[in-house]
């Protein structure tokens, strides 16, 4: 029996507000309803039929569906760990969804709900749905437990909890994608060091496994973890690479590249060479985040080095690409709001002695790295620290100074 025919049954119970006494009563025990539920026994035919019944279920058998839709969720999870599009797949499910969520593979198919739901970036929905799914995990194949961890640890709040998640993944087994998460959660708490140790070896097991688009992507992220600690020279190979790994592959780096050498130099206060790389980056068709950000960015630059007439045309192309964007996540909407609020004080003559200056860099220093990494945090941090000391608030900027040594320790 299906682990989710025990789910099933337990829904519709609580739905129709039916004790375990009352529906098992003439039919089974009710500590053995309880253990159907749970997915503890596999009852008979004639019982799960006999509950079907009386909670009136309509299940689907159809073994030739559930074979094809098995085949159908291999070729989409191949596709999305090599980071490639699943249109056929997604037309499948979207096609017999309703009859799927009927049947047997009904937990299989909350799985391919919950992923393709996650990639939207659609918090509620995800949350949703892993909620149904939590309690009829372990009953789960190792991959799809695995992807269910990943997508709960990419939904957590608190490190610890994002971190305990995917360590559970990894001792189900040490792929490749899983292994690179744990080196880009650990890079988005500001751990460069274990992120470069993760990366490595999610690098070597993609080679391994043939996965190039966690090759990519992990040498990618050992470029972004040599950027964060300022080693340029460094970076550059490691992004060398990666634009060597793309060649001839669907996926390219280059924008990519270019905006973390750009943003670096930025923190660094090297303007010359920050214009040079944002400048070179190019937009990337829908990817609005990116797109969002560069042109932030370029509006921050082109302020510092006394074109605020020319940062002011980048920030309305920001404001573009972020009003044309079906956002799903309200943290990440509130964020990128302040964000471009923080450039387009930039470009107002006296703004940045502002209260409203002030008020919308400490947001930032204090949320954005939650949610977008620890080089967001340290980047708007040395902006409020200059704050304070204008201020001459040196307790205070010394006090967000030690807290950013706390968090980010290299080595």
């Amino acid at each position: 029996m299906s682990a989710y025919t025990g789910y099933l049954i337990r829904r519709t119970r609580l739905e129709k507000n039916l004790s375990q006494e009352g529906l098992a009563k003439g039919i089974c025990a009710a500590s053995y309803l309880s253990k159907i539920e749970q997915g503890l026994v596999e009852p008979g035919q004639d019982i799960i039929d006999r509950l079907f019944e009386a909670l009136g279920i309509g299940f689907i058998r159809d073994p030739e569906l559930e074979a094809e839709a098995q085949r159908q969720l291999e070729q989409y999870l191949f596709l999305v760990e090599g980071d490639e599009p699943a249109p056929r797949q997604e037309a499948f499910f979207e096609r017999h969804g309703e009859r799927l969520a009927r049947s047997e593979f009904a937990l299989s198919y909350l799985v391919f709900r919950l992923i393709s739901t996650a990639r939207l970036d659609s918090m509620d929905s995800t949350c949703a749905l892993l909620e149904q799914i939590e309690p009829y995990a372990h009953c789960l194949n190792v991959r799809l437990r695995q992807w269910v961890l990943i997508v709960k640890a990419e939904y957590q709040a608190r490190w610890e909890d994002e971190w305990a998640a995917l360590e559970e993944a990894a001792q189900l087994g040490r792929s490749a994608l899983v292994i690179y998460k744990q080196a880009k959660c650990a890079y988005l708490r500001g751990k460069y060091s274990l992120s470069v140790e993760l990366a490595e070896q999610a690098y070597s097991q993609a080679a391994y496994e043939g996965n190039v688009a966690t090759m990519i992507w992990s040498s990618f992220l050992l470029g972004c973890c040599a950027c964060n600690r300022h080693d340029m020279e460094l970076a550059k190979r490691y992004y060398q690479r990666t634009a060597a790994l793309t060649r001839g592959y669907r996926m390219e780096m280059d924008s990519y590249i270019n905006y973390n050498l750009g943003s670096t130099y930025l923190e660094m206060g090297d303007d010359e060479n920050a214009l040079r790389y944002l400048q070179k980056t190019e937009e990337k068709e829908g990817d609005m985040i990116h797109n969002t950000l560069l042109h932030q960015k370029l509006t921050i630059v082109l302020c510092r080095t006394g074109n605020a007439e020319a940062g002011r045309a980048h920030l309305q192309r920001a404001r573009m690409h972020f009003d044309g964007t079906d956002w799903q996540n309200k943290k990440r909407v509130r964020l990128m709001e302040q964000m471009l609020r923080f450039a387009a004080l930039l470009t107002q003559e006296g703004a940045q002695e502002s209260e409203e200056f002030e008020r919308v860099t400490r947001t930032l220093y204090d949320e954005a790295g939650d949610y977008y990494g620890f080089g967001f945090r340290r980047f708007y941090g040395r902006y409020l620290i200059e704050i304070y000391k204008k201020q001459r608030r040196y307790k205070e900027a010394l006090s967000v100074r030690e807290e950013m040594e706390r968090i980010y320790v290299p080595e």
